[in-house]
């Protein structure tokens, strides 16, 4: 079974353009991602959405492409290499899981809907192929470094305090101005939900 990469010192030879294309975009999403709005609250869903799909896109797109350079420089040389093979188990459930989703997407009587999503929180087919595109690309492509998991503690701390902050109604940043007081009860956290203090 393949499993993803988790030696922390590795020679420059080894810790390829892809390997650090994934790292840098596990430290964008944990630390940009979570407090990217355009408009305070009003579009965090759909600001949200864009982001991942524009990210994963440029993560996809670029590793895809250094992924196949690589693979024709070990073919000139004369070694075999597999860009997806060979499957592990949780590979093989994460195709079964998109192939359900194809279908249950096929068998819907609003396709396009199912597709993008737009009936619920943008969680259609489309979403489901990023995540697959995403999930092959870090399992095969993760080398671990401490940078990474630094950034997401750092990030993860400072949004939990501003979370809580935000539940008592204090407002450092300002996220919470310009809404009545119904609204602030109902979304009263950096996130866009109070109930992420619960998390």
């Amino acid at each position: 079974m393949m499993q993803p990469q988790t030696k922390e010192r590795q020679t420059p030879s080894q810790y390829t353009v892809s390997n650090s294309l994934v790292n840098y975009y596990l430290t964008i999403m944990f630390s940009f991602f979570p407090l990217f709005l355009t408009e305070q609250y009003a579009h965090a869903r759909t600001d949200k959405y864009w982001f991942y799909l524009i990210a994963t896109g440029l993560l996809v797109v670029s590793v895809g492409i250094t992924m196949l350079i690589s693979r024709k420089e070990a073919a000139r040389r004369g070694e075999k290499t597999a860009l997806i093979l060979p499957l592990s188990l949780t590979d093989i459930f994460m195709l079964c899981f998109l192939g359900l989703a194809v279908i249950s997407t096929l068998l819907s009587e609003h396709r396009a809907e199912a597709f993008l999503g737009t009936g619920g929180r943008n969680n259609g087919l489309l979403l489901l192929m990023v995540y697959t595109l995403m999930y092959f690309i870090i399992t095969r492509n993760y080398v671990q470094k401490d940078y990474v998991f630094l950034v997401y503690l750092a990030v993860s701390s400072i949004i939990a305090l501003l979370t809580v902050l935000n539940f008592f109604y204090i407002d450092p940043l300002h996220m919470l101005s310009g809404y009545d007081e119904a609204t602030v009860a109902d979304f009263g956290s950096t996130l866009g939900n109070k109930n992420i203090i619960a998390a």
